[in-house]
């Protein structure tokens, strides 16, 4: 917990790190995202397109990474 009281912060992990921590090509994880590699590589690049992803890609990155959905950061 950050001094003062203040709420604890959680790590924050974007979309290139959580692929790196997996070991998958962009093709890789665009295939288990249910996605095509160019729908994914612009949501790997363009933090207002993830943003606006769809819940089912977001809720499927996270079962797939084993990352908490707090934990993935959809405003880096």
């Amino acid at each position: 917990m950050s001094k003062g009281g203040g709420k604890m912060q959680t790590e924050k992990f974007d979309l290139k790190q959580i692929r790196g921590f997996l070991k998958l090509s962009q093709e890789n994880m665009a295939e288990k995202l249910d996605i095509s590699r160019e729908h994914y590589a612009r949501l790997e690049n363009d933090s207002e397109m993830l943003r606006k992803c769809k819940i089912n890609i977001a809720l499927k990155l996270s079962e797939i990474s084993g990352i908490d959905l707090d934990s993935i950061d959809f405003f880096y």
